[in-house]
């Protein structure tokens, strides 16, 4: 039984990481920050819950960085808070 729950979990973060990933793609091919900004905060968020600390420091600094240049201060606190999470 623990196999499935664990496989479960695991498919369920790959399909949440799925579309911010896609949209991730298109936000660059746009240059749309505050869509980018979007996308960082909830990858981010989801390499958070998946305990994927090489990943969070990877994008806590980029989704630092584009929250400030949407000003949108609840990415940048989510980023933030990623970063203490390291930490």
């Amino acid at each position: 039984m623990r196999k499935k729950t664990v496989g479960a979990g695991l498919a369920a973060i790959a399909a949440a990481v799925l579309v911010p990933l896609t949209l991730f793609a298109i936000s660059e091919r746009i240059g749309d920050v505050v869509l980018r900004a979007r996308c960082l905060c909830y990858l981010n968020v989801t390499a958070l819950r998946g305990n994927d600390i090489v990943t969070v420091r990877l994008l806590a600094p980029q989704a630092l960085a584009d929250g400030e240049a949407a000003s949108y201060p609840e990415y940048v606190a989510a980023a933030k808070a990623t970063q203490a999470w390291v930490a």
